[in-house]
């Protein structure tokens, strides 16, 4: 899976929406209806549960969310397409975290053109807090059975609806067009937005963070 599950809850019932708008315009579209259906909801249910029994977090997990906080200015300032606001995981939720802190890490590592300066001293603290955190998230799991089976099932449900997100976006532009305006509310980056199909209850995209200013260097920790 390669969508972080705060996005997935806002992007599975905006996807529900839209096909149940466009069904009557083609089977193709009202094939995703069904599975969409059986998906949302109870992704929805395990998501938010699991952020009511971790509305307080772990200490290496609410540390590793500074961390990626504290990197966002400068490489968005620094990494093309960078867009600070994707990185909105709750830190209630561990994996949200750790699929931030993770997708950051490619982005530092990555970067077109020369090497970032704070290249090794971001990539290190990312690395150390993704270990600490993924450790503690783990012994969580095993001390809490609840939240380890919510977790499970959050996962496995994630990775399923994940695969029909992408799958509506395809049969989309396929059916109406690249530029029709229910696609665009698909598209990834269209997460950071509120849209009028949004579940009001889902969670809020990050406000964002404004880049470092030039020559502002790293962080000091």
């Amino acid at each position: 899976m390669t969508t972080a599950f705060w996005k997935l809850r806002r992007f599975g019932t905006r996807a529900l929406r839209v096909v149940e708008r466009h069904k009557a315009e083609s089977t193709a579209i009202a094939a995703h209806e069904a599975p969409l259906a059986q998906l949302t909801k109870p992704f929805a249910a395990a998501y938010d549960e699991v952020v009511r029994l971790r509305s307080t977090t772990m200490d290496a997990v609410r540390s590793l969310h500074a961390i990626v906080r504290a990197w966002l200015p400068l490489a968005q300032r620094d990494v093309a397409g960078m867009v600070s606001a994707e990185y909105g995981g709750r830190p209630e939720v561990p994996d949200d975290v750790v699929a931030d802190a993770r997708d950051l890490l490619e982005q530092i590592k990555a970067p077109a053109g020369a090497a970032l300066p704070y290249q090794a001293a971001c990539a290190s603290e990312l690395e150390r807090g993704l270990g600490a955190a993924t450790k503690a998230s783990q012994a969580a799991e095993a001390a809490d059975s609840r939240l380890a089976g919510l977790l499970k099932q959050l996962r496995q449900l994630g990775t399923e609806l994940d695969a029909e997100v992408q799958a509506v976006r395809a049969t989309l532009s396929a059916r109406l067009g690249r530029r029709d305006k229910d696609l665009q509310k698909m598209r990834p980056r269209a997460v950071n937005e509120p849209d009028e199909d949004d579940d009001a209850t889902a969670p809020q995209p990050s406000p964002g963070v404004a880049p470092a200013a030039p020559g502002v260097s790293a962080p000091a920790r």
